[in-house]
């Protein structure tokens, strides 16, 4: 109810990293009740589903409701969202999907609005950024971590090699953490 965070602390270097490096976005709010919602073309997509978030579903009516609560987001924070899209076959129309994003600024109680239209332009999945590539392994992980249905044949050797190569700059070992302790499950499946 306090719009506040949450964080496990079982160590001196994670609390390093809750208490002196993410304080700035957690102590001051850049924006708040921020909401995001995807418009797919039909035209264009057959399925689609939010990979994660599930706990943080508003209704399509509360959209637009400012008095809905929502996410805040702080100081050097960003927010990824990641969908698996299901095309439809020979599908050519141009407008693949439209990105609407609400949000208050956090003195004041009206909402600030704009929608981006996003073009039909597949990408090779070695063309996306490093940050794109790093947080589909995530996901990944988190798909066989769940036993998902949707995991399909994604392994912890694919998640690691997906990871490794998208390091890019780490200067507190974030990413190169995530990529251990996904080894370390690669390590425990492979004992089984």
């Amino acid at each position: 109810k306090g719009n506040g965070n949450y964080y496990y602390v079982d160590n001196q270097e994670e609390a390093n990293k809750v208490l002196s490096q993410a304080i700035g976005g957690t102590l001051y709010t850049i924006a708040k009740d921020v909401k995001l919602q995807l418009d797919f073309n039909p035209q264009l997509v057959d399925s689609y589903r939010l990979i994660g978030y599930e706990n943080r579903l508003l209704r399509q009516q509360d959209f637009k409701n400012d008095a809905k609560d929502a996410g805040e987001l702080g100081a050097g924070m960003s927010v990824t969202a990641l969908y698996e899209v299901i095309p439809k076959r020979n599908a050519a129309l141009k407008t693949w999907a439209s990105v609407h994003l609400r949000y208050k600024k956090p003195d004041e109680e009206k909402s600030i609005s704009f929608s981006q239209k996003i073009d039909n332009q597949p990408i090779m999945l070695e063309k996306t950024s490093i940050d794109f590539r790093f947080a589909a392994a995530v996901a990944g992980w988190g798909q066989l971590l769940r036993h998902s249905k949707f995991k399909g044949d994604f392994n912890f050797q694919q998640i690691s090699e997906l990871a490794l190569g998208a390091i890019g700059n780490d200067p507190d070992g974030y990413r190169i953490a995530f990529v251990q302790l996904v080894q370390q499950c690669l390590k425990w499946s492979a004992k089984k």
